[in-house]
């Protein structure tokens, strides 16, 4: 007489267990690999917060563009967010008599205008030898509260990508005064070939033209090479 098995797939069960254990504590670790990777700050790409000076360049409302230089990451870079310091506070009661010797009188009306909106943009550079702001790339998202006197990072839009070997400029609008750093240094720590401009360039409510100044605006810039 023919005897006939039949697998009742015991095994099979409980190898199955096995492998919906295993999956579950795989997706587990896997969940709080990421969760430690997003609760981490994107890399600095070049900093000069180091460097501030206690002084800053009153500018009374009008644009101010701070350059930099990408590194060489074939892939590019793609932009976090840029940190400024803005509107560093008079002093409490203003002094009236105070003269600052890039921007003449600050006047008491001056000293006591309500905070102007800001916005942060990332501006191209016009070529090799025309240092200047081109075009617009992209308008950074400013944060709900704009702490005075503080480091204060805006937020890049998703998909933000800077090319490699390539100036850019950080344009401030709206900064009624934007710390600074005379020497021009740069923070330690910064990614391969990145680097500041020289001086930053200025430009007055309803102007054509740029002024350049010697400080360097104190900016961060943060993302993650490609």
């Amino acid at each position: 007489m023919t005897r006939r098995h039949y697998w009742q797939g015991g095994l099979s069960r409980t190898m199955a267990l096995v492998l919906v254990v295993l999956v579950a504590e795989v997706s587990v670790v896997a969940a709080s690999a990421s969760a430690q990777v997003e609760g981490v700050a994107p890399p600095t790409l070049v900093s000069n917060h180091g460097q501030i000076d206690p002084d800053g360049l009153l500018t009374r409302g009008g644009t101010v563009f701070q350059g930099f230089t990408t590194g060489g990451s074939p892939g590019g870079y793609e932009l976090s967010d840029v940190s400024v310091v803005l509107l560093v506070p008079p002093p409490d009661p203003p002094d009236t008599e105070d003269v600052h010797e890039l921007s003449g009188l600050r006047s008491k009306a001056a000293l006591e205008q309500a905070a102007p909106d800001f916005t942060i943009e990332i501006w191209s550079e016009k070529g090799i030898n025309i240092k200047m702001p081109d075009e617009l790339l992209y308008t950074l998202i400013t944060p709900p509260s704009v702490p005075l006197g503080e480091a204060v990072a805006f937020t890049a839009p998703p998909d933000t990508v800077l090319d490699p070997n390539t100036s850019y400029y950080v344009k401030i609008i709206g900064a009624t005064q934007v710390a600074w750093d005379m020497d021009r240094e740069v923070d330690a720590g910064a990614a391969e070939g990145w680097s500041l401009h020289t001086g930053l360039m200025y430009q007055s409510v309803g102007a054509n033209t740029y002024i350049t100044y010697v400080p360097n605006a104190i900016i961060a810039v943060r993302g993650t090479a490609l």
